[in-house]
């Protein structure tokens, strides 16, 4: 067995290196990200997870709440990637914005969790509020210096 997280299996590449070591809690209350972000943008937020402890197994289990409000309940990394050291994404679905100026994300363990939960990487992305074209404009090749 591997003792680090291939990541070239997933769809949203973080960089491997990050995927090698998570942050752990150190109580019982969780882990806990509280951040601005700049008004009048809307945010997606994404969550990167790995379970590296050769001693668990199954028994991280925690629950996931965006300012406040639970949006995923008994997460258990080590069972949704069927092992350790492989990678696992959770993606909010949500965006914040535009009248939203901050995120805070809080990782509880579950009544049912023997051990405290954990976060590999966080990454807050922006949706773009003006579709994306697929071809370029007529005067994208003019020249501005004449």
């Amino acid at each position: 067995m591997s003792n680090t997280v291939d990541v070239s299996s997933m769809t949203d590449h973080v960089p491997m290196v990050v995927m090698q070591s998570n942050v752990m809690a150190n109580t019982t209350s969780g882990l806990q990200y509280n951040f601005s972000i700049p008004g009048k943008h809307l945010y997606s937020i994404n969550l990167f997870f790995a379970e590296l402890d050769p001693e668990i197994g199954v028994g991280r289990v925690f629950d996931i709440s965006v300012n406040g409000a639970t949006t995923l309940a008994n997460v258990d990394i080590f069972n949704l990637t069927n092992g350790r050291y492989r990678p696992y994404t959770i993606y909010t679905g949500t965006a914040f914005g535009p009248y939203v100026d901050y995120v805070l994300i809080t990782l509880k363990p579950s009544l049912s969790s023997s051990y405290l939960p954990s976060l590999a990487a966080l990454e807050a992305m922006q949706v773009f509020d003006n579709p994306m074209i697929a071809s370029t404009l007529f005067d994208d090749g003019k020249c501005l210096f004449n």
